[in-house]
């Protein structure tokens, strides 16, 4: 039986996230987990919190109307 693992930053979404996907056999998975890939992909979204920017959010509408001022 073949088994899928996974690198974030591909062509193929997956769980939300874009990475890159592979099927090998499981007698190789350590030499790719060495290798920086994933043996599961809930752990690409536990990889892409460190990499994500915190995002802006919209001023509050009291903040804007001081803006005005």
């Amino acid at each position: 039986m073949k088994i899928a693992i996974y690198k974030p930053g591909g062509s193929v979404m997956v769980w939300g996230v874009m990475a890159q996907l592979k099927v090998i056999d499981p007698s190789e998975l350590s030499k790719y987990v060495k290798d920086g890939w994933l043996d599961h992909p809930s752990k690409l979204l536990s990889s892409e919190v460190g990499d994500a920017k915190p995002r802006k959010g919209r001023k509050l509408k009291a903040e804007s109307d001081a803006d005005k001022d």
